[in-house]
């Protein structure tokens, strides 16, 4: 008993500041991306050694202040916010680098995806983002404090301000889950979907008490030192422009005489000027420049902040214990896990994912092995929102993964705007359904001039594990040329039913193979040559084919680095043996395509495609085809080339080699050159000596929010004319 009393007593030392100084708390303000301006001034506050016993923060402030208050220092959170990717981490949408293929063909295809759940209100107007991202990054940045705590407990006392909307009361939260009282905080109405916690519906602090200097003094603060990145009020008709400008002053106004009464309570004020920049202002320059402005606000309040240290008795007590400081978890870094817990989560999927990551009960296990098996239940399998926990056991910590909805209803949309199409719309909907084996219904439409749908069912026996039926319709519309000279023109209508078998060897590797039966009803045929011309009947095919996927680029467009490769092999028959009584005819086809980074922003990216077709008699409507500067852009097989904006007709033998050199310009500005060389000929031992192609593009991008908004002008040597292009968005 003497021992547990001693031990409680020396606890409570710890939490006491030195004898006879006063406690010292940092309030942080709201403000979105202008929060990043509180690291610059904590950086001068610890440099003017002043200790912090409390810390306390709204939104912005809340995050910045909730990692400090565990250990971090300002040093690594500006190495931290910098290394983000801001328009992944504020969002739901998985990086790319650890999705699945089939994952990320899906998120280029659709800018946005709009989750159905029981209450519909809620999917369309409870916000947008559900913060997936963040809470895995604090999953990894909160090692030891996953668990309900007291945040009296932490290194530096904390608490954080949120809004419950069903009351108009403020909450202050210094106990609980932190994660979930920092993600409180910093609910965005309309951006973040709200926090629900017990009865309460929480969001963003900042429309109750942005700048919380009352919440530090009722924690037994004596000196406050407040940072602020509020917009000052009032403001010019010119400054407010914008719907977020005006409903960030409406705030602003709204809260005013709160914030007038805390910055009345402040010892030392700290007013970091943030004009020119939104709460919005997460790229990588403006990061900079605002923590640079946070650290000159302060540096201007030098005297104020050693005067204080003077008053709080700091110069004569001393600072009391040094701080203690947290290192972030490395992914390699290895931690011992007493269990693996998980949660509403199917028992064999579990046991996939504790096999393929090597999870077991009572081992060393790295960041890396975790991620990835949260990963690969969150891409490879059916539920959302897959989370996990490090909670603190005797011995090391109990690893606890939580799928919080299973069987995702998604509406998604996609939008592609061309020289050609001019505008093209994709809206689809995802249904997985409840049953022994996971089953996934999607539908789509293509709305445009070239319209289409596809159905499919897809049943997943095992993860990555694919068995898929599908329809598709598309109603094309194809100039076909050579040389430069229209062949032919046609309209038709395609009908496919296809059955796929599918299996990913978890990120970057796919193969598949399949049967077809495809269908195709010609309305017109206009040919400007014999050599091409239909017999008056539709025709149908059987096709079976194999094919073989790998992609590890770093992004859908402009790639940095990584790679893509496609080999396939496709045999068409039209009575499940034979084509026109001979032998099926085979395509082969092979790409191989590569980023290589000469700079931080200068790119090259070689590219090689080949694809011969086999047999006595060929199909006419699988002939080799290229042009545009994406591959299949109107028939499947249709092969990229650069500086060709219209569909060309080769021979048998077709291969072409790419170059292309892309220049980043400031941050989302890109200048290309590239350049195609090309070799046709019916028979493969004269290929050098055949028909001879090149081509040559110049283009600027702007890598816009829904795909890469493009101009082009093109130059193909057998046209002989320069051609202009634009294009926005991803084609699908």
């Amino acid at each position: 008993m003497l021992r547990r009393l001693s031990a409680l007593f020396l606890a409570c030392l710890l939490l006491l500041p030195a004898a006879g100084r006063k406690r010292v708390a940092v309030v942080l303000s709201g403000g979105g991306a202008k929060g990043m301006a509180h690291i610059g001034a904590l950086k001068v506050i610890e440099s003017a050694g002043l200790p912090v016993d409390i810390v306390v923060g709204t939104s912005m402030g809340a995050l910045i202040g909730g990692l400090y208050s565990i250990g971090y220092t300002p040093w690594q959170l500006d190495s931290m916010v910098r290394c983000q990717d801001w328009n992944v981490l504020l969002s739901d949408r998985p990086d790319r680098r650890v999705q699945s293929i089939d994952a990320r063909e899906r998120s280029a295809r659709y800018l946005v995806s709009v989750p159905l759940r029981k209450r519909l209100k809620e999917s369309v107007l409870g916000g947008m983002i559900r913060g997936d991202n963040l809470a895995e990054l604090f999953s990894t940045l909160l090692p030891g404090y996953n668990d309900s705590i007291s945040f009296d407990s932490l290194p530096t006392r904390f608490a954080c301000v949120a809004a419950d909307i069903r009351t108009s009361r403020e909450v202050v939260f210094r106990s609980g889950h932190l994660y979930t009282a920092m993600r409180a905080s910093m609910a965005i109405p309309g951006v973040f979907t709200p926090v629900r916690l017990d009865s309460m519906l929480l969001v963003d602090g900042g429309l109750r008490n942005n700048f919380p200097v009352d919440v530090a003094r009722a924690m037994g603060a004596d000196v406050v030192i407040g940072v602020t990145v509020q917009d000052a009020v009032p403001k010019s008709p010119e400054e407010l422009v914008t719907l977020p400008e005006i409903l960030n002053q409406a705030v602003n106004v709204a809260t005013r005489v709160k914030y007038d009464e805390n910055v009345a309570q402040t010892d030392v004020l700290i007013r970091v000027p943030v004009d020119g920049y939104g709460s919005a202002s997460f790229n990588p320059t403006d990061i900079d420049s605002l923590i640079a402005r946070g650290e000159r606000a302060a540096i201007a309040r030098t005297d104020s902040l050693l005067a204080l240290r003077r008053r709080a008795g700091l110069d004569t007590c001393g600072t009391g214990p040094a701080r203690r400081h947290v290192d972030p978890i490395s992914p390699e870094e290895k931690i011992h896990v007493t269990r693996v817990v998980f949660a509403d989560i199917k028992k064999d999927d579990a046991r996939m994912a504790r096999r393929k990551c090597g999870l077991r009960d009572s081992s060393d296990i790295s960041l890396a092995q975790i991620e990835q098996a949260r990963t690969l239940l969150r891409t490879a399998s059916i539920y959302t929102n897959v989370s996990f926990r490090l909670v603190p056991d005797s011995g090391g910590y109990v690893l606890r993964y939580q799928a919080e909805e299973h069987y995702e209803k998604t509406v998604n949309v996609g939008a592609w705007f061309d020289a050609d199409e001019i505008a093209t719309l994709l809206v689809g909907g995802r249904l997985h359904f409840d049953t022994r084996v996971p089953t996934l219904f999607e539908a789509s439409v293509r709305l445009a001039r070239r319209y289409g749908g596809r159905v499919s069912l897809t049943a997943e026996p095992t993860p990555m594990r694919r068995i898929s039926l599908s329809y598709d319709y598309l109603h094309n519309e194809l100039n076909a040329n050579r040389n430069g000279r229209r062949m032919f023109n046609t309209s038709y209508d395609s009908h496919r039913l296809g059955l796929e078998i599918s299996d990913a060897w978890f990120r970057n590797v796919r193969y598949a193979v399949g049967a077809r039966f495809e269908y195709f009803h010609f309305k017109d045929f206009l040919s400007e040559s014999a050599a091409y011309t239909l017999d008056g009947r539709d025709p149908y095919f059987i096709n079976y084919y194999a094919r073989f996927d790998y992609d590890s680029f770093d992004r859908d467009y402009y790639p940095t680095r990584g790679g893509h490769a496609e080999l396939g092999l496709t045999a068409y028959t039209d009575n499940f043996i034979n084509f026109r009584s001979e032998t099926p005819a085979v395509a082969v086809h092979g790409s191989v395509e590569v980023a290589i980074p000469l700079n931080s922003r200068l790119t090259l990216v070689p590219a090689v495609t080949g694809r011969a077709l086999l047999g006595e008699v060929l199909p006419f409507f699988y002939s080799n085809t290229f042009g545009y500067p994406t591959g299949g852009r109107y028939l499947d097989q249709q092969q990229a080339f650069c500086g060709l904006y219209a569909t060309e007709l080769a021979e048998r033998y077709f291969g072409t080699i790419r170059l292309r050199l892309q220049q980043r310009i400031g941050r989302r500005h890109y200048v290309s050159v590239a350049g195609s060389y090309g070799m046709s000929s019916n028979e493969l031992i004269k290929i050098f000596n055949s028909r001879q192609l090149a081509g040559i593009g110049l283009t600027y991008g702007y890598d816009s929010f829904i795909g890469p908004l493009e101009a082009s002008l093109g130059y193909f040597n057998k046209s002989n004319k320069v051609a202009l292009y634009i294009n926005l968005g991803i084609p699908f």
